[in-house]
């Protein structure tokens, strides 16, 4: 029997097939996100094979299809979890500054003045992660606080597209996780750093990250022993190339090897003056990340080609990290305003019902100036939700528009450990609290940092375009049709209500016993009966 694509074999097939069903069942995925699902009985499961091992494998995938194909799955996570580090994925105009404080309260032995939150060298604070050593004993490892020191990665003609931000933005033109992983890692300067995960050689990364990050920046600041046996375990068997293999082992820092930069014969630096030196310390440095990324992410895609996946969605890359992820997410409409308004250009330049400027589409850029302001602010919005790299392959002409929102709905239903509302803020600091061992929201309750509230220099017309955007649907519905961008910036809030009514009913169900709800790492199981685990 041939396969359903002329000039595929039969075995590649089956092991495309066979690792997406891993990957599926391994972080909870529906196939049918990533790969169109054929009756089970039209495919080829192994006629005419003669190998005794893609039998067994393809007996294997008929009983996992049988039962898993057909779900739209919201991943489990479990409860009082001990894994670190912990990130709030911070959406701006959605609370973050807000519950970017009440994450630096949440800590032990937190004693800095209300407006000293940010500043976590300012007093004795920490988190007490409960973890397992080596000898099978159990201790309490200090997690510390750190904002917004972690920089962005992303084209440096996405300057244009998109502010440096808080953060500040360092180049990099990678559009595949291993890619970014191994040709931008963050220039690690200790001093720089957060408290908790400033030792790159480290295997822990005991730190509660919040900042305006997208999601995946983790991938350039994780310690490489955590990357490196990220990749080893769950993304080496799956390609088998002992490129990408090299290309993680590089990213280690110290000693003479192994190379990470081979054009300049040097390790992975860590030194200031390698990356922030005069212009030609910088070009060498930038030349060494271009070729890098160039070449992790060519030979990501011939090997994604290889299995046949025709649908580039990185989401399981992103699901399959072992940190935690928090995100609250507001009302669009709502949201929407609220950016209007914080803008002084937006709210100087235009009205805030003059849908022809605030939604125009120039057909051929994609550039800010070229586009109206909501362009701008719903698709920064699908970025954070998306992965960093998104915006790379948007600009690159990689993704389009639905496949930004496929990803992004994915992550949210399995790369975010906690998804909240802002208009339930009380409920998610109860999740984060119950889904989290090391972090109780509860405490310090006097500390609420800045609340950013939008410049309300007209009340009146505040009052006006308020109603047209909360109570007005003939308006409302003026703008979804206008603005694809933010129509799927709303499908995706509903998503998130979804995924976040699963969470809360999971966590009702909370044991107290945290070693015992943690006597598995969420990460490692791979298939939910055993018997399907046995090797073939």
């Amino acid at each position: 029997m041939k396969t359903s694509k002329p000039g595929v074999s039969i075995r590649t097939a089956v092991v495309g097939l066979a690792v997406m069903v891993m990957i599926s069942l391994h972080f909870g995925f529906d196939l049918a996100i990533f790969i169109p699902i054929e009756p089970v009985e039209s495919v080829a499961y192994g006629r005419n094979m003669n190998d005794r091992k893609n039998t067994c494998i393809a007996t294997k995938i008929r009983q996992i299809l049988n039962h898993y194909s057909s779900l739209k799955t919201i991943r489990k996570w479990g409860c009082h979890r001990t894994e670190a580090p912990l990130i709030f994925v911070h959406i701006g105009k959605s609370g973050g500054g807000t519950i970017r404080a009440r994450f630096a309260a949440s800590a032990r032995r937190y004693s800095r003045m209300t407006t000293e939150w940010r500043h976590p060298d300012r007093d004795k604070h920490v988190y007490p992660i409960l973890s397992k050593f080596p000898n099978g004993t159990y201790g309490i490892m200090k997690g510390k606080f750190c904002n917004s020191k972690n920089r962005h990665f992303r084209m440096s003609s996405m300057k244009s597209f998109h502010q440096e931000g808080y953060e500040g933005l360092y180049d990099c033109q990678a559009t595949t996780p291993i890619g970014r992983s191994v040709g931008c890692p963050s220039f690690w300067f200790k001093d720089d750093n957060c408290d908790g995960c400033k030792d790159m050689n480290a295997p822990e990364c005991n730190t509660v990250y919040v900042g305006h990050n997208f999601l995946g920046n983790e991938l350039h600041w994780l310690p490489a022993p955590i990357l490196q046996k990220w990749w080893m375990q769950h993304w080496s068997p799956v390609f088998d190339n002992s490129e990408f293999d090299k290309g993680m082992k590089s990213i280690a820092v110290g000693g003479r090897d192994p190379i990470w930069c081979p054009l300049r014969n040097r390790t992975r630096t860590i030194r200031r003056r390698d990356v922030l030196g005069g212009p030609r310390v910088k070009t060498l440095h930038g030349v060494c990340t271009r070729v890098l990324s160039s070449r992790m992410d060519t030979l990501f895609h011939s090997s994604w080609e290889e299995y046949n996946f025709t649908h580039t969605n990185y989401a399981p890359f992103y699901a399959s990290l072992p940190v935690h992820r928090t995100v609250l997410l507001r009302e669009p409409f709502a949201w929407l305003l609220s950016r209007f308004f914080w803008n002084k250009n937006f709210r100087s330049d235009f009205k805030c019902d003059d849908m022809v400027n605030a939604t125009y589409l120039d057909p051929k850029s994609i550039a800010l100036a070229d586009n109206g302001w909501i362009y701008r602010m719903a698709l920064e919005h699908l970025f954070y939700l998306c992965g960093e790299e998104c915006m790379n392959r948007y600009e690159k002409g990689e993704m389009k528009l639905h496949t930004i929102e496929e990803q992004a709905e994915a992550n949210l239903r399995h790369s975010f450990s906690v998804v909240g509302l802002l208009n339930e803020t009380k409920s998610f600091y109860d999740m984060v609290t119950a889904r989290i061992q090391y972090v109780n929201m509860s405490l310090n309750p006097h500390v609420w940092g800045d609340r950013h509230t939008s410049a309300i220099w007209d009340i009146k017309e505040h009052g006006r375009c308020s109603k047209l955007y909360t109570k007005n649907e003939t308006f409302r519905q003026a703008v979804r049709d206008a603005s694809p961008h933010f129509s799927a910036v709303e499908r995706l809030y509903y998503i998130g209500v979804e995924v976040n009514r699963f969470q809360q009913e999971e966590l009702e169900q909370c044991r107290s016993d945290p070693i015992e709800e943690n006597s598995r790492s969420v990460w490692d199981e791979i298939l939910p009966d055993d018997a399907l685990r046995l090797p073939c």
